[in-house]
């Protein structure tokens, strides 16, 4: 099979390289210190794994919902940096950045990997025609890299999307390495791979099969197929296996982690809830283990026991989920694919229109070939199409997919070919779209420093530090109201083992003070000794103390 190297760069496109990496680098520096004290729902999640990590509590570790690999990462960050309430904020952000050096160096492995695919193709061409120029087109490579990466996944997330980004840009460059040398080293690597990326978040088990057929379809015959597939597979189940194993003997049944079948019965089963699930009896579905309903108006819910965590609900919603069956609805799967469809829509014709019309006129100018060099590209395609296609029959969110978004601009734009006398003006338009791009990322990134820090949770410390002055101790239990100060309770070590949920808040407030006192007695019963609640708009029982220059009231059981 042909192979071919890009010709090396010129000691002025090497300086000028290595200026844009530390640029991009910079940026993501900024980014991370901007939002150095958010805080996300599932970070919370995150670092009780990662305490539980530290602590080698493999059961409590173990969980078929959240991945095990970004809260290893978390507690090993907290070996190495200090330790207190500010100061686990910044090791979420110090870890992201890191893990945006490295998921950079993986978009490098994979831009290198499609300048040589692209290379090893050129000799077949028409030669009065030439490629983009490399410089421009590394530009726009790497201002996609900015946009995806910090406007699209962001570095501020307590989550795994840029650590699988990092596996996606590998996966990418590794099948294009083996549709030009099928051999059984890179086929192993990409199991390897394919494999860790499993680790990282369970949606790439299913996706690992479909890029293991992508990379096999570039086997030069059938034969090299079957024979590198062996490899293939057998890498992957000695990588994943471990895992899926561990998660089945959990669950007593096959499983590689349940989050897919969670969300889908959320986001896409008719009248799916979110949290506290109670079983369907009117359609026979039975919850194994569910929260326990102490009261319907408002509904009051207890989880103090058998799971660990700041808020059992969210630390292993596959066991509280357990006996769910996601319900298949046709009016409800068309709606979902549609609603997401416009989504991709205003992702890639709206928000970044500037790139569709440089491609849509470079595309019309390389004709008549364009359409073929593009199709050329078709393991990229297909790569980007298996995740947006699975996406939108449950959930999307552009941390999901940004890598995939910059993986498919680049399959798009880097085959094409022009006229010679067009190419120095195709540098300048490519040019003009690179700097669009980081001049949106500037520009968010002036909107966040004037709006302020994004989900700060620098509200929460202040809470976790007035509920210790109070006279809370870690291990101590509460209750709250409405989702009130979960992530202080973390900061202080408590553990929340009953709430009214945020949209009965206001039901709880308007009780009367009779029925309220039910409430707080059903609190109590669970354990609790404190409840947390958000200040009502109207004045509270003198019962209630009102936490100085905080928004949230006290309650002592």
């Amino acid at each position: 099979m042909l192979q071919a190297t890009p010709l090396p760069p010129s000691s002025r496109e090497r300086a000028g390289k290595r200026l844009g990496i530390a640029v991009v680098l910079l940026l993501g520096l900024v980014r991370a210190w901007i939002g150095r004290f958010s805080m996300n729902a599932d970070g919370i999640s995150y670092h009780d794994l990662a305490d539980a990590f530290s602590r080698r509590d493999w059961q409590a570790f173990l969980n078929a919902y959240w991945s095990p690999v970004y809260p290893a990462l978390l507690s090993i960050a907290h070996l190495f940096l200090p330790t207190s309430k500010r100061w686990e904020l910044l090791d979420a952000r110090i870890l992201n950045f890191v893990i945006y050096a490295a998921a950079l160096l993986s978009f490098e492995f994979f831009y290198a990997s499609l300048r040589r695919s692209l290379a090893a193709r050129s000799a077949d061409a028409n030669e009065l025609t030439a490629q983009l120029p490399e410089w421009p087109l590394w530009l726009l490579a790497h201002g996609l890299f900015l946009w995806v990466s910090l406007d699209l996944i962001t570095v501020w997330g307590v989550c795994p999307d840029l650590a699988v980004s990092a596996f996606v840009y590998l996966i990418a460059g590794l099948i294009l390495r083996f549709r030009l040398d099928p051999s059984w080293k890179i086929a192993a690597i990409l199991g390897v791979v394919l494999g860790a990326s499993y680790w990282t978040k369970a949606v790439m088990f299913p996706l690992a099969f479909a890029f293991m057929v992508i990379a096999l379809l570039c086997a030069p015959s059938l034969r090299v197929a079957a024979k590198r597939g062996l490899v293939l597979g057998a890498t992957f189940a000695i990588v994943a296996g471990p895992l899926v194993a561990a998660l089945s003997l959990q669950k007593h049944r096959f499983t590689f982690g349940d989050s897919g079948r969670i969300n889908y019965a959320m986001f896409v089963s008719p009248g799916g809830a979110t949290r506290n699930w109670q079983g369907e009896p009117a359609l026979g579905i039975i919850a194994a283990h569910p929260t326990r309903q102490l009261l319907s108006d408002p509904p009051v819910y207890e989880f103090a026991e058998p799971i660990g965590g700041t808020f059992p609900p969210w630390y292993d919603p596959s066991y509280w989920e357990e006996g769910r069956v996601p319900r298949f609805s046709l009016k409800a799967q068309f709606a979902t694919v549609a609603r997401h469809l416009l989504a991709y829509a205003d992702l890639l014709l709206h928000q970044q229109s500037a790139l569709l019309a440089a491609f849509l006129a470079l595309f019309l100018i390389a004709r008549p070939g364009a359409l073929r060099a593009v199709g050329a590209n078709w393991p990229l395609l297909l790569l980007v199409a298996a995740p947006l296609g699975l996406y939108a029959l449950v959930h999307v969110e552009t941390r999901f997919i940004g890598a995939y978004i910059a993986v498919l601009w680049l399959a798009l734009f880097s085959p094409l070919r022009l006229p010679d006398h067009l190419v120095r003006i195709s540098g300048y338009l490519l040019l003009a779209v690179a700097t669009t791009l980081v001049i949106t990322v500037l520009a968010n990134t002036a909107h966040v420093i004037h709006d302020g820090n994004p989900d700060s949770a620098v509200e929460q410390v202040v809470l976790s530090e007035r509920l210790d002055a109070i006279g809370l101790h870690p291990g101590d239990r509460i209750a709250i109201v409405g989702g009130a100060g979960i992530y202080s309770a973390r900061l202080s070590h408590l553990k929340i083992v009953a709430e009214v949920m945020g949209e009965d808040t206001r039901a709880f407030w308007r009780l009367t003070p009779e029925a309220r006192d039910l409430v707080l007695r059903k609190f109590a019963e669970s354990g609790a000794r404190l409840v947390l609640a958000p200040a009502p708009a109207q004045r509270a029982e003198p019962s209630w103390t009102k936490l100085d220059g905080l928004p949230y009231l006290v309650h002592w059981l």
